[in-house]
């Protein structure tokens, strides 16, 4: 699983927005409970099989290919972000991307994980 660390922004009754230590805005369809609390320091996490290098979601998050692993059916692309964060995704084994590309990659909020610093999970919903 990606790890990344941010920042609470905001949230609602069936999301939690936040600022990703590389700076970059998202939001997580879980329930804030008690814990989403304005500025709280959060992990957010997701699965390289669920990043969507199409970018089609209205959620991307960007970075630099230092790496693609061809296995033949199945890809997979490391990326670095700002800040020196790195992340990889699973993709389908004809993917055309090489390194120094730099690509957008869809991210779906209801597929997406959300931990307090303490590594209690926040209950993901789905629509």
């Amino acid at each position: 699983m990606n790890l990344m660390e941010g920042k609470i922004t905001g949230f609602s009754d069936r999301s939690v927005e936040l600022e990703l230590s590389s700076g970059q805005k998202l939001s997580v369809a879980c329930s804030p409970g008690t814990s989403a609390v304005t500025g709280a320091p959060v992990h957010f996490g997701v699965r390289p099989e669920h990043l969507d290098m199409t970018g089609h979601q209205d959620t991307t998050i960007s970075g630099k290919v230092f790496a693609v692993e061809r296995l033949g059916g199945e890809t997979y692309v490391y990326l670095s972000m700002e800040k020196g964060i790195e992340i990889t995704l699973h993709a389908p084994g004809d993917m055309m991307v090489s390194e120094g590309d730099t690509i957008s990659v869809g991210v779906d909020p209801e597929k997406c994980h959300l931990f307090t610093e303490q590594g209690t999970a926040f209950e993901r919903l789905s629509s």
